[in-house]
């Protein structure tokens, strides 16, 4: 074998078959694998159960670009994970562009306490949103916070309580209600 020879196939189709040793391709080079006409398809299939492997944990970067893209998994728990070995390796998904689309977390998963689910193990959670928030929840809401809690309110604050025993405020030592208007009705109590 002459490591300085060109082996160039052209054929109207290619079949390649190998027995239970496999095909190895090694190249010292780049290896480019392309359709080039009539928008034909590329398929990596492993049979029935076996794994389809891209890359090592050695590799610089995977890079995926497409039109559009497709990860679908059937019947198995599934995950993407980033292992961090230094600080400010983020993890990052988003979306991009300025037009009316969304950025869209959705479970049909029928757990009711953690259909989906976020966990800050370690840090804190920073949410930042330009325009509206709207928070629906049809059963009930519990909120548990060990620390202090701060509300900033640069508009009006309305609360609309409906249920049959009202409001109720257990408070373990003082509440303190400031009001800066001197109007007469700053503070005001109503029960009818």
């Amino acid at each position: 074998f002459n490591p300085s020879t060109k082996i160039d196939v052209n054929a109207l189709a290619i079949e390649l078959d190998a027995g239970s040793n496999g095909v190895l391709i090694d190249s010292e080079g780049s290896v480019n694998i392309t359709t080039s006409a009539n928008n034909s398809n590329i398929t990596i299939d492993p049979h029935n159960m076996g794994t389809l492997i891209l890359g090592s944990n050695d590799n610089t970067e995977v890079t995926i670009d497409a039109k559009k893209f497709s990860i679908d998994a059937h019947g198995d728990a599934s995950n993407i994970t980033l292992t961090t070995d230094d600080n400010n390796e983020d993890l990052t998904i988003a979306l991009t562009g300025d037009t009316n689309s969304s950025l869209i977390l959705q479970s049909s998963g029928n757990s009711p306490s953690d259909a989906i689910k976020i966990n800050a193990s370690v840090g804190g959670m920073d949410i930042d949103v330009k325009q509206n928030r709207t928070l629906d929840v049809e059963g009930n809401n519990t909120n548990t916070i060990t620390g202090n809690n701060i509300d900033t309110i640069t508009g009006n604050s309305t609360h609309i309580i409906s249920g049959a025993t009202g409001y109720t405020l257990n408070v373990l030592h003082k509440i303190n209600v400031d009001a800066a208007s001197s109007d007469s009705k700053a503070i005001a109590y109503n029960a009818s």
